[in-house]
């Protein structure tokens, strides 16, 4: 891609990189239990694969969400609340372990609330697991003590199975996320961490998922249109009709990032609408300029077109192409119908 970094690239490069490590492309981060077997919540999360152990690559994770701190720029990470409490070393609690694996939570709990030898026959016999063992987060068998294919957990070891599996659950990642929280801390003072909570500190970094069409309205500045244009209450029609993941790359396509900060101060610009002056606007599709937070609107003459322009924009045009170089000019100016 061809660009002059004003900001714009810069805030694109940290979402992309979010954005791989939150697939298949590497296997720094999984995607929650939960997830995998469609219970309970937090399904869109993703979290530490304790089976890999390339260290410094999570090392390098934490100077990311330093990065994003000292720059105000807030990045698409969605990770569960264990990742956050351990990062203000605030330790992960056991109910955080059903909201990224509610069925190892569950059956952890179930033993545990049995306190009748016949009633536990009743419900699983006279062995409940045939092995000392429970499930990671990778899914993997585990175990949780030397020689544990050996030792059936019965009603008499309940209580010390379910208190070594939770224990287990909990420190899942601690190595993991030592090395992502030193990087963390390269960037950013250890004290100061100590000041925030987990919630606080996750929209520090993270900002808000949910994109609130009327801050941007707040936020918005109108060149070439009033407020009042007919242009613009289509414009934001169309973009209170998107879902959240639309409204995530419309945001994507005019910042370079994918969510907006918690707070309107947080703005280091206003959003830019400028008038798009084309002799056959319905033709055209709208133009982006991430360092500026603005997007060049042609003048639709219907809101159907408008919504169908748009949304192929955000979602085929993520290509940083429409800056100062020749090419780009010339690419700028190509009828999107020839």
């Amino acid at each position: 891609e061809a660009s002059d970094d004003y900001g714009g690239p810069f805030r694109e490069s940290l979402t992309v990189m979010c954005n791989e490590l939150q697939s298949e492309a590497l296997d720094l981060l999984i995607p929650v239990p939960n997830a995998a077997n469609e219970v309970g919540t937090n399904r869109e999360k993703w979290t530490i694969n304790p089976a890999n152990h390339r260290l410094p690559m999570y090392d390098f994770i934490g100077v990311l969400m330093g990065v994003a701190i000292r720059s105000r720029t807030v990045i698409p990470l969605d990770l569960p609340s264990s990742i956050w409490k351990s990062l203000v070393s605030k330790g992960p609690h056991p109910s955080d372990v059903e909201g990224i694996d509610q069925h190892t939570y569950q059956s952890i709990q179930m033993m545990s609330a049995v306190t009748d030898e016949q009633s536990c026959q009743d419900m699983f016999g006279d062995t409940i697991l045939d092995a000392f063992a429970t499930r990671a987060v990778t899914g993997e068998e585990v175990a949780l003590v030397p020689e544990a294919a050996r030792i059936p957990v019965t009603f008499h070891n309940r209580t010390l199975f379910a208190e070594v599996a939770m224990g287990f659950k909990v420190r899942e990642c601690a190595v993991q996320l030592q090395a992502l929280r030193a990087g963390l801390t390269s960037i950013v003072p250890e004290q100061y961490l100590a000041l925030f909570t987990w919630q606080e500190l996750e929209s520090m970094i993270c900002g808000q998922p949910e994109v609130d069409i009327d801050r941007l309205k707040r936020q918005a500045v109108y060149e070439g249109y009033q407020q009042s244009s007919k242009e613009i209450k289509d414009f934001w029609a169309v973009l209170e009709s998107f879902d959240t993941a639309q409204r995530s790359l419309f945001l994507k396509f005019v910042w370079g990032r994918a969510r907006l900060a918690v707070k309107d101060e947080a703005f280091s610009t206003p959003l830019k609408i400028q008038r798009l002056e084309k002799a056959e606007p319905d033709k055209y599709l709208p133009l982006s300029h991430t360092c500026f937070f603005s997007i060049e609107l042609p003048t639709y003459s219907t809101r159907t077109i408008m919504a169908q322009r748009l949304l192929y924009a955000i979602t085929h045009c993520q290509a940083i192409d429409t800056d100062f170089t020749t090419a780009a000019l010339d690419s700028r100016d190509t009828n999107w119908h020839t």
